[in-house]
């Protein structure tokens, strides 16, 4: 059912496709919620998003349905020609016998490392024993949930992690790794997204100044492999060429840099502001170390900040502007990354707002 999708289903899932050879195609079968109740537990998360989960693995060919008891119909409606199941799905009611009696199953053997019974004893652990699961929304490929115990008065949030920020999210010292594709970290209570630009202005200010966990950018270019692997993925060959034209990975590591951990995707929906009126980053799908000012160029991209409202004395309006640019490229070829959630009027936006830049940067001194 791929409950809690953790390392050892994603190397069971490649072991699978590398026994149909070469050119196999990985059709992979997710059980139901209910049909999944009929002989185990209740799964940890809901079925549209364990399907979703299966679908952001890059070598996994399709996503279906997958039935209680399989049979020949089933096999030839998908064109199946070998079912790879893993040992351990076994039990007393024989759910494979139809591919058994085809003579096309095969059994590979369960992977000890992970399993999604040590996740869920974790999850009790931390959280507690009654914890309850409840979607979060927010982020432009969200995949997040609350956990909450009331016996304990825990809130935490659970996060599926895309292999591209799985290392990234491992250097944190604030979360707990899962399964080696979740994090766990605090909830934070507050109201979603009511800030106004100044605020935000004000908060990378104080930001700037609280340089302890900041690296220069020579440092950076010395010590981290590779710059935002997380966004770099939707950049092509031709915006490798626009971006060393600009001479963008020469600037952002010049050593008057200041590097830092930075979120890269500032919706309104990704910003807290609590009781307190302290603002805090919530839901970092796409956060790694990186020029201090990307948090800002990600503000000005979703209009959480005026670029008016940037002061030249306190942050190198030029620099914001080179980052805008590149963020711009990134989101626009992640649209086309994921065709099913094009939007012709966010794009259209990106775009506009790229162009915009890019005549500004020239104009900026």
């Amino acid at each position: 059912m791929f409950d809690l999708l953790h390392a050892s289903h994603v190397r069971a899932l490649k072991s699978a496709k590398a026994q149909g050879g070469k050119d196999a195609i990985l059709i992979v079968g997710v059980a139901t919620d209910e049909d999944t109740q009929s002989y185990k537990r209740k799964p940890v998360i809901p079925y549209e998003q364990r399907i979703k989960m299966i679908k952001s693995l890059d070598f996994v060919d399709e996503v279906i349905t997958a039935p209680l008891f399989t049979n020949k119909q089933f096999y030839d409606f998908f064109g199946i020609t070998l079912h790879v199941q893993g040992d351990d799905d076994a039990g007393a009611i024989d759910y494979y016998k139809g591919g058994k009696d085809l003579s096309i199953i095969r059994f590979i053997g369960r992977d000890p490392i992970e399993s999604t019974t040590s996740c869920i004893s974790k999850l009790k652990d931390i959280v507690g024993e009654d914890f309850i699961v409840e979607p979060l929304y927010g982020g432009i490929s969200n995949m997040a949930w609350k956990i909450s115990s009331k016996m304990l008065a825990k809130k935490c949030v659970l996060k599926y992690l895309q292999s591209s920020t799985a290392e990234s999210f491992s250097l944190r010292h604030d979360c707990i790794i899962l399964g080696g594709t979740f994090a766990l970290y605090q909830y934070i209570d507050g109201i979603v997204g009511h800030v106004n630009s100044k605020e935000i202005v004000e908060y990378f200010i104080q930001k700037k100044r609280d340089t302890k966990n900041f690296i220069t950018g020579l440092q950076a270019k010395n010590e981290i492999k590779a710059f935002c692997p997380a966004l770099m993925k939707y950049i092509d060959k031709k915006n490798i060429v626009l971006l060393e034209t600009l001479k963008f990975f020469d600037i952002i590591y010049e050593d008057i840099r200041s590097w830092c951990w930075t979120h890269n995707d500032l919706v309104r929906e990704n910003i807290i502001k609590t009781s307190k009126n302290e603002i805090i980053f919530i839901d970092w799908e796409y956060a790694d170390m990186a020029p201090f000012e990307m948090d800002i160029a990600s503000c000005v991209i979703n209009d959480v900040i005026d670029f008016s409202d940037l002061d030249q004395n306190e942050f190198d309006i030029k620099f914001v502007s080179l980052l805008i640019i590149f963020q711009c490229i990134v989101w626009i070829n992640w649209y086309k990354h994921y065709p099913e959630k094009y939007e012709e009027n966010l794009v259209k936006m990106y775009i506009e707002k790229m162009n915009f830049y890019k005549k500004k940067l020239r104009e900026i001194k």
